[in-house]
């Protein structure tokens, strides 16, 4: 037996365990549990050679100055994340497609493309377009607003394919969309459902809480 955690379109088996249920406790919860008993070390790339450092992007104040411009507004939140391989010997590579937002009441949040998000922020809330700017004027702030969010959001997000060889590092944006009905996410765990090792093609599993 297997202690399972359900991801979208996939079961991923992270160790060995007697099959013991616990009613009235949520899946996140006790998977949590499991590895501050058992330790994280199981799970990683040759012990904590992968480091992951997390950032939440969940205020109007924190994405003006990041983005200069609110996506809390257009129903998104980001992650900031660094990525360091601290590996002498190991490449690994992680799919932005691969992380995933797991919230204390269990719901997924996937990550999306940073086009998503930058076609978010060029669409007006109110309902459209900004069609109400006419001629030169809104052709100024249109390319005004093109050039903004190309270089705060898309020149600034992470890679869809991230390969890191020894003693290399990363770091960019990650976006998502807050899904109706949760409030927050600041208690929320950041789940890397797939990290490759190159060297062995050995597919290994993570995840950071963003309340750190």
């Amino acid at each position: 037996m297997c202690l399972r955690l359900r991801m979208p379109d996939r079961v991923s088996c992270l160790m060995s365990a007697p099959c013991v249920s616990f009613p009235g406790i949520r899946p996140a919860w006790l998977l949590l549990g499991v590895l501050l008993i058992f330790g994280w070390g199981g799970l990683c790339l040759a012990g904590e050679d992968l480091e992951i450092a997390v950032d939440l992007i969940d205020s109007k104040a924190q994405a003006e100055k990041l983005f200069k411009g609110d996506i809390v507004a257009r129903g998104l939140f980001a992650l900031n994340i660094t990525l360091r391989n601290h590996s002498s010997d190991i490449t690994c590579t992680v799919q932005r497609s691969n992380l995933l937002v797991l919230t204390e009441f269990d719901v997924q949040i996937p990550a999306i493309e940073a086009r998503r998000a930058y076609d978010r922020m060029m669409w007006n809330v109110a309902g459209g377009p900004y069609f109400g700017e006419a001629g030169l004027v809104r052709t100024i702030s249109e390319s005004s607003r093109k050039k903004k969010y190309k270089k705060t959001v898309l020149a600034e997000a992470l890679p869809e394919t991230v390969t890191l060889a020894p003693h290399e590092e990363i770091s960019g944006i990650v976006f998502f969309e807050m899904p109706a009905g949760v409030k927050s996410v600041r208690f929320s765990t950041l789940l890397l459902q797939e990290i490759v090792n190159e060297q062995t093609g050995e597919r290994l599993y993570r995840q950071v809480p963003l309340s750190q």
